[in-house]
């Protein structure tokens, strides 16, 4: 009130004087508030400008405006995101007089979801949502250690194993230093050169024949056969080499001749009849059947089952796999070696008679789990008969 009455006195005294003080530009007009009973220097006195009210009444501030929904919505945004939040060193993401939620916690809580899902949850919207339900976690969290749950045994036995999975995790798990130099690496290309050059190979079962005559007949008759519609070539041709086939040992696996090159070399088996491997490789379409193909043992009639091109990578363009391949062999290596020297157990001393008196919770066997049952039974329909048991 002090304030409004020396204003109004200023007011009085510039009002008064001689020279009266220049208006501002229009661009930088400031309005004055009206005072009730004053004139306003350098402007004309109305009724509707001056209040007849007396001068202690309160000024008359306007109101500001309500915001706007999208306004509303920006200062939410600054809030959650505001760096003015109440710690110094950490941002924080939320607060209140009870907890404080920093950025850290918060990307830890999204990372504990699938990365599929967490692509659900890059919109601010859907952020908000997930640091409700965090905030909602720390809460029960809290209530729940003070019900003395953080020294519950099963509480307690679930954070050491997260602590062990994480344990070993950094010293063994992917982020772990290990280093594999390039002389490993050759070495180790070397002693499996055959997986990465490898020859075009070709798969084929076949019907082996004594005789020409009878494979010929044999043939016809089979493309016959294949030819039924709604007949499946690989079908009728396992169901000819059960019925034909006089090769013994291929005969009770549809007369597969595994992979072969086209020299007749297999990796797992004796090579082949080179004159039957060119055959195979002669044929360009899988389950195509081949006419009879004279070989060392007689006459064979085949289907090609499966093509491989050929194989032939350099050390440079399979050098980081073998590394990556190594660096695994090495971390497992170096953790299996920790764990076998982790304890001493010659320091260790066992109680064996307390640790035998510890009960075991199982399942009940299948005696025990009829009775169990039967007398649950019993107890809804006291009047039941005994169920017969199966013959």
């Amino acid at each position: 009130m002090k304030m409004l009455k020396m204003a109004i006195a200023l007011a009085l005294l510039f009002a008064g004087c001689g020279e009266p003080t220049p208006a501002p530009p229009p661009a930088q007009q400031v309005k004055e508030p009206a005072v009730a009973g004053t004139p306003v220097p350098g402007s004309v006195a109305t009724p509707a400008a001056v209040a007849e009210t007396t001068p202690e009444a309160d000024v008359q501030v306007p109101q500001e405006a309500p915001p706007s929904e999208a306004e509303s919505a920006r200062r939410k945004r600054e809030e959650l995101l505001s760096p003015d939040a109440p710690d110094g060193s950490e941002a924080v993401v939320a607060w209140s007089g009870e907890q404080r939620i920093q950025t850290a916690e918060f990307e830890s809580y999204v990372r504990r979801l699938p990365p599929p899902q967490r692509r659900e949850y890059t919109s601010l919207e859907k952020k908000q949502e997930m640091l409700r339900n965090l905030i909602k976690f720390n809460t029960l969290a809290a209530r729940a250690v003070e019900d003395g749950l953080d020294k519950d045994p099963d509480v307690l036995l679930a954070m050491k194993t997260e602590m062990v999975k994480k344990f070993l995790q950094q010293r063994f798990g992917e982020g772990a230093d290990v280093v594999i130099d390039d002389a490993a690496v050759e070495a180790r290309y070397q002693e499996q050169i055959r997986r990465y050059k490898k020859p075009a190979r070709v798969r084929a079962s076949h019907i082996l024949i004594a005789e020409e005559a009878a494979a010929g007949r044999i043939l016809k008759e089979l493309k016959k056969e294949i030819a039924v519609p709604g007949n499946s070539t690989r079908k009728v041709f396992r169901e000819f080499v059960r019925k034909y086939s006089e090769d013994v040992a291929t005969s009770e696996r549809g007369g597969d001749l595994l992979f072969f090159a086209a020299d007749g070399t297999r990796e797992a088996a004796p090579a082949l009849d080179a004159r039957v491997a060119q055959a195979a490789f002669a044929i360009q379409a899988v389950n195509q059947v081949s006419n009879v193909v004279t070989g060392d043992a007689g006459f064979h009639i085949l289907l090609v089952t499966n093509r491989r091109d050929e194989v032939n990578q350099s050390l440079d363009e399979v050098r980081e796999s073998i590394r990556e391949a190594l660096s695994r062999e090495r971390k497992d290596a170096l953790r299996n070696e920790f764990m076998d020297n982790l304890v001493d157990f010659e320091q260790w001393h066992i109680e064996s008679r307390l640790l035998d008196e510890v009960q075991v919770e199982t399942l009940p066997d299948g005696t025990q789990m009829k009775a169990r049952m039967e007398s649950i039974r019993k107890e809804v329909d006291p009047q039941a008969p005994p169920r017969a048991e199966p013959k």
